[in-house]
């Protein structure tokens, strides 16, 4: 929500699927359904399949990859109608007991009916965590990711390209449960660098969410 009641944005994701016990992990497969408002408006919906698999290799390697195929479909601006394809792959390296070394790589693509909306992205993260005394698990993340766009953008004789830098910090405070959850904090710095100026900007996110582990 922002202070002008014109430039609110909300959004809704839900789920649903069934989840399989391998060997040595899991695997689901689900349907992925997405409403968004902007200003107290119909924006726009997706939907459509997401699979994920997590496994261990060995003792100390584990594997995880999701794969998110979205339909979306614009009230209003159709011209932004199309296809969004996403796919992560993270490798989880134990060093210790309760710590682990974490090597991914991402991919995004979405496609519209104009070219200079079209874009695909690459990134990359590493990230270390660590547990300490006092019931406290620390994630450090550094991650880069490369957005290009296919069509030149408007007014300009080239397709719009950014670089994406993020570090953050994940802390979960294990021992204090409110309604039975730990208190997960994440505070996240983002550079965003372009060549269109109007999408270069610096953002500095704060995150409380309560997570349990069974």
């Amino acid at each position: 929500d922002y202070s002008a009641s014109r430039y609110d944005d909300r959004s809704v994701r839900a789920s649903t699927g069934v989840r399989y016990t391998l060997p040595a992990g899991v695997a689901s497969a689900e349907i992925v359904g997405q409403r968004r408002w902007f200003g107290a408006l119909e924006y726009m919906y997706g939907f459509g399949p997401q699979l994920s698999a997590r496994g261990f290799i060995g003792q100390s390697n584990r594997l995880t990859g999701t794969v998110n195929v979205l339909a979306q479909r614009y009230d209003d601006v159709s011209y932004q109608n199309g296809h969004r394809i996403s796919a992560s792959a993270n490798w989880d390296r134990f060093t210790l007991p309760g710590q682990f070394m974490r090597l991914g790589a991402t991919f995004e693509r979405e496609t519209t009916r104009n070219a200079h909306l079209t874009y695909s992205e690459y990134g990359g993260l590493i990230g270390y965590n660590i547990d300490l005394p006092w019931a406290l698990t620390l994630y450090p993340e550094a991650s880069v990711a490369l957005r290009n766009y296919e069509g030149d953008f408007p007014l300009m004789s080239a397709a719009r390209r950014d670089r994406r830098f993020v570090g953050s910090l994940t802390i979960v405070k294990k021992d204090l449960a409110l309604w039975g959850f730990a208190p997960r904090v994440q505070v996240s710095y983002t550079d965003n660098r372009s060549n269109v100026k109007l999408y270069q900007y610096e953002r500095l996110d704060f995150n409380l969410t309560l997570t349990r582990a069974f």
